[in-house]
């Protein structure tokens, strides 16, 4: 179960995927984020 969802403007998106989200992840933080864990053709509330 992922604990953390990360919201972010998609021109931020080498960031979070570069820094953000691997120190989140090496912490032993689960996160959630769209571009890896959304399902596609389900609506982003579902998703979250």
């Amino acid at each position: 179960m992922h604990k953390v969802f990360i919201s972010y403007s998609h021109k931020d998106a080498d960031w979070v995927k570069g820094w953000l989200l691997p120190k989140f992840e090496s912490n032993g933080v689960p996160a959630h984020v769209d571009y890896r864990d959304f399902e596609i053709g389900v609506p982003s509330l579902v998703n979250m």
